[in-house]
């Protein structure tokens, strides 16, 4: 695995863990050092076309996932950054 992960610049690590795991690019390179297509190795990761069954892109955010965002006001480093005026 280390030699199939180095002679394709991916960590052997994650060849093995394409045994156990879903990655498809390590998935592509042990089918093409078989000689077997990646759907025929791991049917359960693919659909009957070949294609991944896994979904692609990002995944959603979680709907209560929100962003604390501070006031520049309420940060220690905007208030020391604050100038004051003395009069006289």
């Amino acid at each position: 695995m280390r030699q199939l992960g180095i002679a394709n610049n991916v960590s052997g690590e994650a060849i093995r863990r394409a045994l156990s795991t879903p990655y498809p690019r390590s998935e592509r390179i042990i089918a093409d050092a078989i000689g077997e297509p990646p759907h025929a190795i791991w049917p359960s990761r693919y659909d009957a076309n070949g294609n991944s069954n896994r979904p692609t892109g990002r995944l959603p955010m979680r709907p209560n996932a929100t962003r604390h965002i501070r006031s520049q006001s309420s940060t220690p480093a905007a208030n020391s950054n604050m100038q004051t005026h003395k009069t006289a």
